[in-house]
């Protein structure tokens, strides 16, 4: 019985250890990330952790140094389109999960096998397409055209959110049709309060995709006016004359 329990001691020890480890390997480019925004030097990158001297420069020139970057302009576009692109594809989402939990239909199975498979795919394997057909349409550098396909990008979120209401019991809903409820009442009233987890996973994982997404902002904008962080960023590295890492850590 000692033995066992000693036994189950160290083996929780070993595990702290290797999580306590893994932590430490994760948080050291974060930790290098911030400790670099607060550099004063602006030469190239330096892999030590710990800056030569601190200032908060680098974060004053990103709002103040407009000649050679943008990034208020920058940081105003990622903020509508994912905020656009948040509340349209979370209201999408949920409409077409409440349909495919509720409602038996002729070719649901085949249209829900369809959007698993095709959410399957990596977005930039339709890029050509999608980009002819946005400057077909006259959406072309413009950030409407984002928003369009980050928000028709989110066949996997159908299924995240049809699970979740596939927990809620078709009783209450029944019940409260009963007591004389209309559709749009059960489904606003009644539903969308009982599913608000399925809500906030869904709008938290669009924003999280909308904010860091590169390859769709690259393709369809040109210019740095309608750049988002992205695109920004990655313009802020590329030449030799806007290269500053300690700038592009803040």
């Amino acid at each position: 019985m000692k033995n066992a329990r000693i036994r189950r001691r160290v083996s929780a020890a070993a595990l702290n250890a290797l999580i306590a480890i893994l932590a430490v390997l994760w948080l050291v480019p974060v930790f290098w990330l911030i400790v670099s925004s607060f550099r004063a030097e602006q030469g190239a990158y330096t892999p030590y952790l710990w800056p030569k001297a601190f200032t908060l420069d680098n974060y004053i020139r990103l709002f103040t140094d407009r000649r050679l970057f943008d990034f208020p302009r920058w940081l105003g576009n990622t903020l509508f389109v994912a905020a656009c692109s948040c509340v349209l594809t979370t209201i999408l989402t949920l409409m077409v999960a409440y349909v495919y939990s509720r409602l038996r239909f002729p070719k649901r199975r085949f249209l829900m096998n369809a959007s698993l498979v095709l959410g399957m795919f990596p977005g930039f394997m339709s890029i050509i397409a999608i980009y002819h057909f946005m400057k077909a349409i006259g959406l072309d550098q413009t950030l409407l055209a984002l928003i369009l396909v980050y928000s028709g990008g989110a066949a996997l979120n159908y299924y995240i959110a049809k699970g979740y209401f596939d927990t809620i019991p078709t009783e209450i809903e029944e019940a409260a049709r009963i007591d004389g409820a209309s559709d749009g009442q059960i489904v606003l009233k009644i539903v969308m309060p009982l599913a608000k987890p399925s809500i906030i996973t869904t709008a938290l994982q669009v924003l999280i995709y909308v904010w860091n997404e590169y390859i769709y902002a690259t393709t369809f904008l040109t210019g740095e006016s309608k750049y988002t962080l992205a695109a920004g960023l990655n313009a802020l590295q590329a030449t030799e004359m806007t290269g500053s890492w300690p700038v592009f850590a803040a």
